[in-house]
């Protein structure tokens, strides 16, 4: 065997000569290799094939015979080093071997005519060639073994690979797969490892193909508020076996919010044909997003936009990729798919009709006598509304429990995940919390007999005859921003009718009202009710003036318009007019009376001492929902402002690709 390297190692200059000091390393591994029969002649096959416009030196087996050699080469720099290279672009400055990963995983160099543009100091081989797969090995070894660079395991893994006895054809792709099956069942591997290239390449692009420059190809995607982005391939933009393809989505929120409530961003892949849907896997940013539980509901995830996520500029951008493997990688074909980025998911529609007389504008608009009956919202307009069906109701009970465990499982994984990165001492640690949990978790279930209870549960509610349309609408007034809660009562499942008036209900929260919620609640986190219970009289009547003086900037002691009720004669209680109830489109209209002053008779009088004013509206609403989503758990736990009287956070727990522990 002959071991050869590369003049420049004896005075490295560039980031790729510093590689070159271990080249010998290199070509011993390649004796390695040739150590495995089965493997040895499959490689020295006069008839290996060449696939797909390889450049004229490359041979179908290249990236996994120099693919190896080479993460076998760096993780002996830094073992040499003491020091972790594991990053071709944010680490240290003297690793850049590394290639595009839009091409398949185990297809050879591109030929020149589809070669990229290189980075300043990059070789031509470098992004190109099948030695740029090192850093699929090299993560690889890090996930089945650890990361730790004086850990063989990370490097050892390989024998389970070139050991396996069997077809060797083509690309070994086939045998590739098998062996890392076998590689994580004989070393434990962590659980998300287990399943070849099934499990181990998506985890890949998640955890490691975090910047643009491991994609040839990334589409730039701007968006505002709100916003419907949607990719569909076709024969020429679809995805090749084991690669993936990457869009930067950049979303814009306006310069003045006119909400409390958080925007939502949800992304959804999908694809006509199942076989093809179950090789498709989504990553957000270093998420690799879990499957659903129930097959029926959509492949997606969804982002809530905190505001300490915003940059300068008051936007937030994502790395998106979908990755195409299949269970058996060798059975991956070329994948047609869909992409969705959805931007809250509701939005006004064009002028609309319907059933009813007139045009209705696109959003919302309330006009009352002041701003507790006043709202308005135009096209751009903030809204979210779900529909609560006895059999929309009694599915989402259904799906919550067994998403909610699978959710508890992904949080444990994540965890065991995280602490690997740490230590093996941590990972220790974290797993044995796990198991005292999970030991304790399964009794509680067990004990609780909450399957049967919940089953119980939905059978009761599909009994009911009733559906709930509930409507949360964010805009603003003459006194600032305004949210609106309407809710709607209607027979049988939602459609085009007149509901009565003690069928629909309109709540307006002024900004004022917020305002004084908020500083009520600040006051009262600061009060020690422990220590009120032996204050004087004294004191308490100080903790009291206190109150009222933070208070009084809200003090208002006009009386209040109150909404005209059925048994009110001289007063019209009106109607609402739902023109559509769909799950893409909500809009109808509705007018009412409200009044103040005193009910009571003016003495020696018929009259009554009253006020009375209109109060009219319009909603005319479009969604990108569908009626399998989890859209009323959406719905109920969408971050909002404290006069949000249906906001339950913790429901987002139980949603696909929730979190039941939080970061």
């Amino acid at each position: 065997m002959r071991l050869s390297s590369h003049e420049s190692l004896l005075d490295p200059q560039t980031p790729n000569e510093h590689i070159y000091q271990a080249a010998a390393v290199h070509e011993l591994f390649h004796g390695v290799q040739r150590a495995y029969p089965s493997y040895r002649s499959w490689a020295d096959g006069a008839n290996m094939k060449k696939l797909h416009d390889c450049d004229p030196g490359e041979r179908a087996n290249n990236w996994l015979t120099e693919g190896t050699a080479s993460a076998v080469q760096i993780q002996y720099l830094e073992r040499q080093n003491r020091q972790h290279l594991n990053h071709p672009f944010h680490g240290p400055s003297h690793i850049r071997w590394a290639r595009t990963f839009d091409q398949p995983l185990h297809w050879p160099r591109l030929s020149e005519e589809q070669s990229v543009v290189l980075p300043a100091g990059v070789a031509p081989y470098a992004w190109q060639c099948s030695y740029g797969t090192w850093y699929f090995w090299y993560a690889v070894g890090n996930m089945l073994g650890s990361p730790n660079p004086l850990d063989t395991r990370r490097t050892s893994y390989l024998h389970h690979v070139f050991s396996q006895e069997g077809s060797w054809t083509d690309s070994g792709l086939a045998m590739v797969d098998l062996g890392l099956k076998y590689a994580a069942a004989k070393m434990d591997a962590l659980r998300p490892y287990h399943g070849g290239l099934y499990a181990l390449y998506p985890q890949f692009v998640a955890q490691y193909l975090d910047d643009d420059k491991f994609f040839e190809h990334v589409e730039n995607v701007a968006l505002e508020t709100p916003a419907v982005y949607e990719f569909h391939s076709d024969d020429l933009s679809h995805i090749e076996p084991v690669a993936t393809r990457a869009w930067r989505i950049r979303v814009q929120t306006p310069p003045v919010i006119a909400s409390d409530a958080h925007y939502t961003v949800r992304f959804s892949l999908d694809s006509s044909d199942p076989a093809m849907k179950d090789a498709l896997h989504l990553i957000v940013d270093h998420r690799l997003v879990s499957r659903p539980e129930d097959s029926a509901t959509p492949y997606s995830q969804l982002r809530r936009i905190h505001p300490h996520l915003l940059d300068a500029d008051g936007g937030i951008e994502y790395l998106v990729r979908v990755a195409n493997v299949a269970r058996n990688a060798v059975d991956t074909a070329p994948a047609e798919f869909s992409l969705k980025v959805e931007v809250e998911g509701f939005y006004g529609e064009d002028t609309s009709s319907g059933s009813l007389p007139g045009a209705i504008p696109p959003g919302f608009a309330i006009t009352g006598p002041d701003p507790k009956w006043s709202c308005f919202g135009d096209d751009d307009a903030r809204a979210t509304y779900a529909f609560m069906t006895p059999e929309g109701v009694a599915s989402q009970l259904e799906r919550m429990l067994p998403q909610g465990l699978k959710n508890i499982e992904d949080d444990l994984d994540r965890a065991e995940m995280q602490a690997q990165k740490y230590s093996q001492a941590e990972l220790e640690r974290i797993q044995r919390h796990r198991r005292r949990f999970e030991n304790s978790f399964d009794a509680s279930v067990e004990a609780s007999d909450v399957e049967r209870k919940v089953a119980r549960a939905a059978a009761e509610v599909r009994l009911e005859t009733d559906s709930q349309i509930m409507v949360k609408l964010n805009g603003r007034n003459a006194a600032g921003t305004c949210d609106v809660l309407l809710v709607l009562t209607v027979p049988g499942e939602p459609a085009p009718q007149r509901v009565p008036p003690d069928n629909y209900s309109v709540n307006i929260t002024p900004k004022s009202q917020v305002d004084a919620m908020t500083t009520a609640a600040d006051f009262a986190s600061r009060l020690d009710f422990s220590a009120m219970q032996t204050m004087s009289v004294d004191e308490l009547q100080r903790i009291s003036e206190q109150f009222q003086s933070a208070m009084q900037d809200y003090d208002n002691t006009e009386p209040d318009w109150l909404r005209c009720t059925t048994n009110m004669q001289d007063c019209e209680d009106g109607e609402f007019h739902l023109g559509e109830a769909s799950y893409q489109h909500l809009f109808g209209t509705f007018s009412f009376q409200v009044y103040k002053g005193d009910l009571e008779l003016v003495p020696g009088t018929a009259e009554h001492p009253r006020e009375y004013a209109e109060v009219s509206g319009h909603i005319n609403i479009t969604s990108t929902q569908e009626d399998v989503d989890n859209h009323l758990l959406d719905f109920l736990s969408r971050p909002s402002g404290l006069g949000d009287m249906l906001q339950i956070p913790s429901l987002e727990a139980f949603m696909q690709g929730g979190s039941m522990f939080g970061k």
